[in-house]
């Protein structure tokens, strides 16, 4: 525990404690958020140290501490009875009709996962989409087709009925080889 208490300090900086790690911390506190009735104790200070420790009972240095695989660990404190919901309810990707490759959504507000995707992929879309079981609308990242962000909602109908008529001139002014229908609805 030595290891962990120096961690939790800052004096032990650990290599594999990265975004990937972050991004699963903040997927479990969005199925917390969203499923309140399976009463998923919140990842605090107490569950990082528990981490850690477990962390440090695999490692017999400080070297292989700070470099030690922390994902792993992290599976393994999840309670082994919620890790196909995590999956299920809180996926890494979104996908999108008509694109080979999935969008990554961004779970760094775990109460409002992010998808950043282009208006043009935003036409192909159905409906807004929405993560574990409907109870999580996502906050859709609007890009022009330079990738810069244009707009954010998490109302994707509103969106095309108010904002995007004034986007579209601008929009059509600088890449006229896009299409840019004059209106647009879900089907």
């Amino acid at each position: 525990t030595y290891f962990a208490s120096e961690a939790v300090a800052g004096r032990i900086p650990l290599r594999k404690w990265n975004s990937a790690a972050d991004q699963w911390i903040c997927r479990v506190e969005c199925l917390r958020t969203f499923f309140p009735e399976l009463e998923i104790p919140p990842f605090d200070d107490e569950a990082r140290l528990t981490v850690l420790e477990m962390v440090a009972l695999e490692t017999k240095t400080v070297k292989a501490f700070r470099n030690a695989e922390i994902l792993p660990t992290l599976h393994d404190w999840f309670n082994p009875e919620y890790r196909p919901l995590l999956a299920e309810m809180t996926p890494e990707h979104y996908t999108i009709p008509g694109r080979k490759k999935p969008s990554a959504i961004d779970y760094q507000d775990p109460g409002a996962p992010r998808l950043s995707i282009r208006i043009q992929d935003a036409m192909r879309l159905k409906n807004h989409p929405k993560i574990a079981a409907d109870r999580c609308p996502l906050t859709i990242e609007l890009l022009a087709p330079n990738q810069r962000p244009v707009q954010v909602t998490q109302d994707l109908n509103a969106f095309w009925s108010t904002s995007y008529p004034s986007i579209r001139k601008d929009l059509r002014g600088r890449y006229p080889k896009h299409d840019w229908p004059e209106s647009f609805r879900f089907a």
